[in-house]
């Protein structure tokens, strides 16, 4: 027999805060699924940031071993760019249910712009750029372009241009590029060799 599994995330929902609304049946259709799937509390990835956790989720890799550890890619701080799926090496799930044959559909997860080919489909989400193709199929973005079907929050929108000029240390220069012993740049940086030391430590704990 075929089994569909369903897997709904929601990004930065405490279950702390939207447990007691599934109690009282102010959220029915999320009541269902606790009543008759799975809920529970996950541990969150170290950095607590959408594009380390949602790569975590996928490739069942912590980022001590994905190398993700925020909305710039590994070494990209330079680059001035935004993170995207091309940054991502390891296997995901999609990847690995392809390789046994199984489809996969694959709607709004957080980096997962530019789509990739697979067996399946794929609409990409949170930080794809305006203008860009984000289905896979490519034909399906028109399908869903007339429905009017919109990227929530693209790389464009939300002040993320700003916000990491300011985490750069550089409020208003995006496109500056750092120095080289820059310490988010430098790779024997207390910051950069952090995840190493704790990647290291786990598998001597686990």
């Amino acid at each position: 027999m075929n089994r569909r599994i369903v897997v709904i995330g929601l990004d930065g929902v405490c279950p702390d805060v939207i447990k007691p609304w599934i109690d009282d049946g102010e959220l029915p259709t999320f009541q269902r699924f606790v009543k008759e799937g799975c809920f529970g509390s996950l541990e969150s990835t170290v950095p607590t940031m959408t594009p380390p956790g949602w790569v975590s989720l996928t490739t069942g890799k912590n980022p001590g071993q994905h190398g993700i550890y925020g909305f710039s890619p590994p070494r990209g701080w330079k680059e001035r760019r935004i993170i995207n799926s091309v940054d991502v090496e390891d296997k995901r799930i999609w990847n690995v249910l392809d390789d046994y044959g199984k489809k996969s559909c694959v709607v709004n997860v957080p980096v997962t712009y530019p789509p990739e080919e697979f067996n399946g489909i794929m609409v990409s989400g949170f930080l794809t750029p305006q203008g860009k193709g984000f289905t896979q199929p490519a034909g399906l973005q028109d399908e869903l372009t007339k429905m009017g079907y919109v990227i929530d929050i693209t790389a464009e929108r939300g002040g993320f241009a700003d916000a990491m000029g300011i985490l750069f240390g550089r409020a208003g220069s995006a496109l500056e590029p750092l120095p080289d012993d820059h310490p988010l740049i430098n790779p024997s940086s207390p910051e950069s060799i952090y995840f190493k030391e704790t990647q290291i430590l786990k598998k001597h704990v686990e």
